[in-house]
């Protein structure tokens, strides 16, 4: 699961830096059923195993340990296949200053149906120098034709190791989820997923997805999802 999900995040970066190339659907279509292909699963049994592992988050928790520690390692083969030398494993981080910033890293637009390579959309960041005990990081979306609600999750670990998470489901029309990081720890990652399933024939556009981070004492004005705690397993 932790290659899937790691070559998923590397799928939607080559996307994100070649748009020209992946201007359609059933492009980007083919990108995802590849690397179905490539790791001998399909589109429903990845769907179905992020279900599963939304109501055991501490299992999801150690999956993305994982996904992070494939994702460095592929970025340090790939540079040194292209001659580059470089003292940061996990590249060059997006950072952003300010008291409330959209930190989205991913594209802001999806389309789903019954045609998707997939259902599920995930996002991860890592902590730098902007980053704050007692952030707020409001996960909101506009969620266009649905015919049922989507599910969604975020998650924040800590440099000591235990983690926080919220869930909740985001319906028609503009929806926000909202987790309040702990005033006492310092964050090492914020990550998460937004899951919708489709009917047959449906199509839903999950439009201007955004991820917002703001001051301890400057907080949405949204309500906030109720904080759930677990101790990380190692």
């Amino acid at each position: 699961m932790a290659r899937v999900l790691a070559d998923i995040h590397i799928g939607e970066s080559v996307i994100e830096s070649d748009r020209k190339h992946f201007s359609t659907d059933s492009m980007k279509k083919a990108l995802k059923q590849s690397i179905y292909i490539k790791n001998g699963v399909t589109a429903a049994q990845v769907d179905t195993s992020l279900a599963w592992y939304g109501y055991h988050m501490e299992k999801y928790v150690e999956v993305y340990d994982k996904v992070i520690e494939l994702l460095e390692a592929d970025i340090v083969v790939a540079q040194e296949r292209a001659g580059a030398a470089s003292e940061r494993p996990g590249g060059e981080k997006m950072e952003l200053e300010g008291d409330s910033v959209d930190v989205w890293p991913e594209l802001r637009m999806r389309r789903f149906s019954t045609l998707s390579p997939t259902d599920i959309i995930t996002f991860s960041l890592s902590s730098d120098r902007h980053w704050e005990k007692g952030d707020y990081y409001t996960l909101a979306a506009k969620l266009i034709r649905p015919s049922s609600r989507m599910d969604a999750t975020i998650v924040v670990q800590y440099q000591d190791g235990t983690t926080d998470y919220t869930s909740g489901p985001m319906g028609e029309g503009w929806s926000r989820l909202t987790l309040s990081l702990d005033t006492a720890k310092q964050a090492r990652r914020v990550f998460g997923y937004m899951q919708y399933t489709p009917r047959d024939g449906e199509e839903t556009i999950i439009d201007s997805i955004q991820l917002v981070r703001t001051r301890f004492d400057n907080p949405p004005r949204t309500g906030v999802g109720r904080r759930q705690s677990f101790a990380n397993a190692k």
